[in-house]
């Protein structure tokens, strides 16, 4: 569905957003992070495996690490993370999920549409939750996670990751306004500044 040069600008986007782009911390010092347990608190150490809380490691923010080699080896680390972004979880399993909510129409590698929907999915998968629903026969922006089996709302500080990857500035309304309908003029919106490699 997409390019090498799409996926090439995604995996760097997608790790200077994660991680600046950096395998090893460059810090000293103990950050507090307390999401989700008052009070806990994690180390990090100059040149240990950047450590983003709770649970990522490495310039791909893998979580959890393969193995200990994993989180040491720069190349294992780029190499473990592409796969996965392209052909084992996050681009497979967005483009599954889309054909799964539109079987009748399956994405086409010829709409341009198609491409920037699922390259924003993917990178909404890529943080764990997903961007769009399909209803009154239209693709919708409304990010959603699962909780005990149900979807859900995202919570607000988890909106603006697809933003932020791709330089778009969506309101995530109900109705959606103008500007972020899910339409084949509207492309610079879904995809932001990759729109052109589409």
């Amino acid at each position: 569905m997409l390019s090498v040069e799409v996926w090439k600008e995604l995996s760097h986007r997608l790790t200077a957003h994660e991680s600046r782009g950096q395998q090893f911390s460059e810090n000293v010092g103990r950050p507090v992070y307390a999401e989700r347990t008052p009070f806990q608190c994690h180390g990090i150490q100059s040149g240990m495996p950047k450590f983003g809380a709770p649970a990522g490691y490495g310039i791909g923010q893998h979580d959890p690490p393969r193995s200990l080699q994993d989180m040491w080896n720069f190349y294992e680390h780029i190499r473990r993370g592409i796969e996965e972004l392209i052909a084992t979880t996050y681009g497979k399993g967005a483009y599954d999920l889309l054909n799964r909510m539109r079987p009748s129409q399956p994405l086409s590698p010829t709409s341009r549409l198609d491409k920037a929907i699922l390259l924003r999915e993917t990178v909404r998968s890529y943080n764990g939750c997903h961007e769009f629903v399909y209803e009154n026969d239209q693709w919708i922006m409304r990010p959603w996670g699962m909780s005990k089996g149900k979807r859900v709302p995202i919570p607000p500080k988890r909106l603006p990751y697809a933003d932020n990857a791709l330089g778009t500035h969506v309101k995530y309304q109900t109705p959606p306004r103008h500007e972020d309908r899910v339409a084949e003029d509207n492309l610079r919106n879904i995809a932001g500044t990759m729109e052109s490699l589409l």
